[in-house]
């Protein structure tokens, strides 16, 4: 399976998926779909470590990878601490400051030294660190912080940075709004590490595209649920519909002749 950095570096610009709804079989299903990557989001869903790691374990088997956005999120005050606490805490040493829980690995064995030696060798280096872009304070620090040795790239939390602004609603165009997603931009160009956003619609995936954003997550789970839901109500309905138009004609010829 290929790491989230070598699909970024390979294919620009990506696309992908939030997943909030922790089921195995939707999981599986969007694994197959073609997305490029899924983020699986701790933050924001009542989801177990032990939930999450059946999640990601069925997303890498399925597709070509996965961001984890956890639920330990560390201040951005300043980009020391950023390595400090998310390069370090995401990788074993001598690396990092990751402990090694072999038995829950993907593909671990029994043979603990040569699970421990696959972990370190093989996927030591591939693990992606991609820091929250989600305030105007990380704004100004988005240079910095992508600059810290460790740091793979970013995503930028569009609901958090615009109430950050004093914006209401998920989506824009406001100058600050604006102003914030070029800098970040340019930080990206000059550190050439990605950085994705979010896009709600295809305008806002056209217009993101057009700022220089590396990968888009242009879809969530339960939204392609809800979506598919009311399309498929709407298309019944209108059937329905037709088709009751169409007894009626017949039974009103009927009796006419």
């Amino acid at each position: 399976m290929p790491s989230f950095t070598s699909v970024i570096s390979q294919r620009t610009p990506c696309t992908g998926l939030f997943i909030s709804m922790f089921s195995d079989l939707a999981v599986a299903l969007i694994g197959n779909s073609g997305f490029d990557c899924v983020i699986t989001d701790t933050e924001h869903t009542p989801v177990s470590a032990h939930e999450a790691t059946h999640v990601v374990h069925a997303v890498a088997a399925a597709s070509n990878g996965n961001l984890e956005q956890t639920a330990s999120l560390c201040p951005w005050s300043t980009p020391r601490r950023m390595h400090d606490k998310s390069c370090k805490g995401a990788r074993y040493p001598p690396l990092g400051q990751r402990s090694i829980g072999l038995i829950h690995a993907p593909f671990a064995g029994h043979n603990v030294e040569k699970t421990q030696g696959y972990c370190i060798e093989s996927k030591a280096l591939d693990v992606a660190v991609v820091v929250m872009l989600e305030s105007a304070e990380g704004v100004k620090s988005a240079k910095a912080i992508l600059a810290c040795e460790g740091v793979s790239g970013a995503f930028v939390g569009l609901f958090d940075l615009r109430l950050s602004l004093g914006l209401s609603g998920g989506d824009g165009d406001e100058p600050s709004l604006l102003g914030c997603l070029r800098q970040i931009v340019e930080a990206d160009k000059a550190t050439e590490k990605p950085v994705g956003i979010l896009a709600s619609s295809t305008a806002s995936l056209q217009k993101r595209l057009s700022l220089g954003f590396d990968y888009i997550i242009n879809a969530t789970d339960a939204g392609l649920l809800a979506q598919a839901a009311e399309t498929s109500l709407q298309e019944a309905r209108r059937t329905a519909t037709k088709k009751g138009a169409i007894d009626s004609s017949d039974a009103s010829t009927t009796v006419a002749d």
